[in-house]
């Protein structure tokens, strides 16, 4: 819808009149299918150059799609190859264009010009909420669908839309929302009573241009209406609905619009009130100028407070596909959260998958390996699934899902299963690729809000989620993470609870699993999955729980002595120094006058100027429980998601025959700790190596080359640089003449002596020893062990951040 305007410089230097004509083509194009020929226009393509004269033309560029060109614009002239020269007489110099030029080297002028044509981008980046994980948020608020519809183009319908608006100004916020398909933004359920759901939104600008947003309600009005119009009242049920909402703020959005330059990003925060029970629904009209409009519906849910209910992650749940035949099928997980303050018991009707049992001739296709469980209050648990389908086709089940004294919940299952030689194409459906998170749009696995944006956050995840990825069976996989404190006056206790996991095959640890995060600190925790033997995949979150450390209560003052006693009798009321460290109201400065007024408040030291030299208990008292009151406790919620794969499937599915070694697969009897490690290796082992240094140290070539090290000449750096080729310790692979004793290699056919056969044994125990699997499981603990040390300490020293 806008445009805009290059001027170009057509120059004559010929000492004649020249007629001109400027040829417009297309070179290139990217983007829309439209033809975007028409969307350069030239004002003056046709015209009569005076004998070294100048002309300025306009060249106009009003795309009407997203799209990137590439134009060349040609002059022509009656009389062929004439001297003339096109330049842009924005970017180009015309202090020598008037200078003479030979006809016979100049080719016809041209110019280039690229051409950008898009729509102002917005994106919501990241989200935070009390008590709730970002890769929770993205779901529930269908961020993914959203950020994909507003990087769409323009559709016809928001182009007659915005004519209208612009043009006319008879569309309005209600008609906009019915014509444009609704995005629900789910803010969960509550008790009534609870304190306010808050969640932050940040927008960012991604395009090359600036931009303008708002958020638009019903019962905004286009135009300013005078105070004697009647508006009217809500008539039907879904208006009356939404003016309840609307005049009891029951959802608030602020801010309402804003303006962002590329690049720039902004903090949007939802408040949703649990006052008023039952289940409550507002649309919103997200609003780019010049863009995308995108019909948002705020869903929020309040109960009462022993109501059972479960919160489920979709009604339309999408099983990985699953080779048939495949005998290591993995083991699925789906997600129930309890949002209510009492445990909820939850069962799931598996005649559906019954039935689906008997129609494929007793086969097992799906089966639900935990039916019946509890819910923790305001926990999670995952309900386990292991799908193995006889052809190649799609199921789809409707399961109930019953709450104890609640509601029943009907989740639709769907599941593909899939011939082998489709392994190794990209088949899979669009639908399929919902847990993927590298293909959500504008989803990134770390907080990008500011930490000050967040009201009542103190404490930061440098990752809010960790994907291992497809691995292995029985592969020990690791990653690290930071916990950073941002707070300057609360420390905080810090605990890992990963419950969640218990139904998951496998082990997963957290290092450190506990400890104290300081305030300003940093703590890096190494998170070690080890995979089960049985193939299975799970995506949830595990909890970092934090409470805050009440500051030590202030020290009582001294007694008074009997002198001052005497002096202010038996009502005096000592005052205690106070440390230099605390900062102390001026009320409380001791001054001149209170020095003179009370000489015995000099017996305390002069303190620096700003720090008083009273400190009142009361106050003190005070600032101490707002303190606590102020610093709760903090809920940090990590997502963890793995999918285990058998050996056999995991080399099938990987091009790559070479993948499987960069994994770590301890032998299965092993535990996976380091110190149960230590103790499964065999005495067997130990005396290997006590041998192997017993007979290097007890050799006689190595005693004489002790003794000639006294000896030596330490040699130059030049020396030691041309000579250092020639000296090898490493016995077992290449063996050197002077550690042998001068010994020069025997002939084929002799006799191996007695220092030979030894050096054979020397080598073939060091290769036993490199093949023994207890041995580089040992090796590979101690080596991951002192990384992690030295990640440590260099993060400590504030080396790397």
């Amino acid at each position: 819808g806008q445009s805009k305007t290059l001027d170009i410089a057509i120059f004559n230097h010929s000492s004649g009149n020249l007629q001109y004509a400027l040829d417009l083509s297309l070179v290139s194009k990217s983007g829309s299918e439209l033809l975007e020929t028409n969307a350069v226009t030239i004002d003056s393509p046709i015209g009569t150059l005076q004998a070294r004269s100048l002309k300025t033309v306009k060249v106009t560029f009003a795309p009407v799609s997203r799209v990137k060109c590439t134009y060349t614009i040609h002059c022509r002239t009656s009389s062929g190859n004439a001297p003339l020269s096109l330049v842009n007489s924005r970017d180009g110099d015309l202090s020598t264009i008037g200078s003479e030029l030979d006809v016979a080297e100049v080719p016809v002028p041209s110019i280039e010009i690229l051409a950008l044509g898009d729509y102002p981008t917005l994106q919501i980046s990241d989200v935070r909420c009390d008590g709730l994980g970002k890769r929770t948020l993205w779901n529930q608020l269908a961020l993914s669908a959203i950020n994909s519809e507003l990087a769409s183009a323009v559709t016809q319908e928001e182009e007659e839309i915005a004519v209208k608006i612009r043009d006319v100004g008879t569309a309005t916020i209600t008609e906009i929302l019915d014509s444009l398909s609704p995005f629900d933004c789910n803010f969960a359920a509550a008790p009534v009573g609870s304190d306010p759901t808050t969640i932050h939104v940040q927008l960012k600008n991604t395009g090359v241009m600036p931009l303008t947003w708002s958020f638009g309600l019903r019962n905004d009005q286009e135009v300013e209406m005078e105070n004697w119009v009647d508006i009217g009242e809500p008539r039907t049920p879904n208006e009356k609905h939404e003016a309840h909402i609307l005049e009891n703020k029951i959802f608030d959005i602020h801010p309402r619009n804003g303006s962002l330059a590329p690049g720039d990003t902004c903090v949007v925060t939802c408040t949703y009130l649990h006052q008023y029970l039952g289940q409550h629904r507002l649309p919103v009209l997200l609003t780019v100028d010049e863009g995308k409009r995108v019909n948002i519906n705020l869903l929020g849910r309040t109960i009462e407070h022993d109501e059972k209910l479960l919160m489920f992650s979709s009604l339309e749940h999408h099983l990985h596909p699953v080779q048939i035949g495949d005998k290591d099928a993995p083991i699925q997980s789906y997600e129930l959260r309890n949002i209510g303050s009492v445990p909820v018991e939850y069962s799931i009707d598996c005649n559906p998958c019954d039935d689906l049992t008997r129609a494929s001739y007793g086969f097992e296709v799906l089966q639900c390996l935990n039916p019946h469980g509890v819910v923790p209050a305001g926990g999670y648990t995952l309900v386990e699934w292991r799908f193995q389908p006889m052809e190649a086709a799609t199921y789809m089940l409707d399961i109930p899902i019953t709450v104890e004294g609640g509601d029943t919940t009907v989740v639709c299952f769907k599941a593909r299963g899939y011939h082998p030689a489709e392994l190794g194409t990209d088949k899979r459906l669009p639908e399929e690729e919902t847990a993927n998170k590298s293909l959500w749009a504008g989803w990134k696995p770390v907080q990008l809000l500011p930490v000050d944006a967040v009201s009542g956050q103190q404490v930061e995840l440098s990752q809010e989620s960790l994907s291992f990825g497809a691995v292995p069976a029985l592969s020990v996989n690791r990653h690290v993470i930071t916990l950073h404190n941002h707070s300057s006056s609360t420390d905080y206790n810090f605990s890992w609870d990963l419950s969640v996991l218990r139904p998951v095959e496998g082990a997963m640890v957290v290092e450190p699993a506990s400890g104290t995060l300081e305030r300003g600190a940093t703590c890096i925790c190494k998170v070690t999955y080890t995979a089960g033997y049985t193939p299975h995949s799970f995506d949830t979150e595990v909890l970092c729980n934090l409470d805050p450390i009440a500051p030590p209560p202030p020290e009582s003052p001294p007694p008074p002595s009997e002198e001052l006693l005497e002096a202010h009798g038996s009502d005096f009321v000592p005052k205690k120094a106070p440390n230099y460290k605390e900062r102390i109201s001026v009320a409380h400065t001791n001054n001149n006058s209170t020095q003179h007024k009370f000489p015995e408040m000099s017996m305390y030291p002069k303190q620096p100027t700003g720090f008083a030299t009273t400190f009142n208990m009361a106050d003190a008292t005070t600032q101490h429980r707002v303190q606590a009151a102020g610093e709760g406790p903090v809920v940090l919620k990590l997502g963890v998601e793995c999918d285990v794969r058998s050996e056999e499937q995991f080399r099938r599915e990987n091009v790559d025959k070479t993948a499987i070694d960069r994994f770590y697969i301890p032998t299965p009897s092993l535990a996976t700790s380091r110190n149960d490690l230590a103790s499964a290796v065999d005495d067997g082992m130990t005396n290997l190596l006590t041998d192997m240094l017993l007979d290097i140290m007890t050799h006689p070539s190595i005693d004489e080359e002790v003794d000639k090290i006294l000896y030596r000449k330490n040699p130059t750096h030049r020396e030691m640089g041309a000579g250092y080729a020639d000296v090898s310790m490493d016995l077992p692979v290449k063996p050197v003449d002077h550690l042998l004793g001068g010994l020069q290699p025997p002939p084929p056919g002799t006799p191996k002596t007695e220092w030979e056969e030894k050096l054979e044994q020397k080598v073939k125990a060091r290769e036993d020893c490199v093949a023994d699997k207890d041995f580089m499981a040992l090796m590979e603990n101690v080596l991951e062990g002192t990384i992690f040390n030295l990640i440590k300490e260099t993060h400590k020293h504030g080396n790397i951040v």
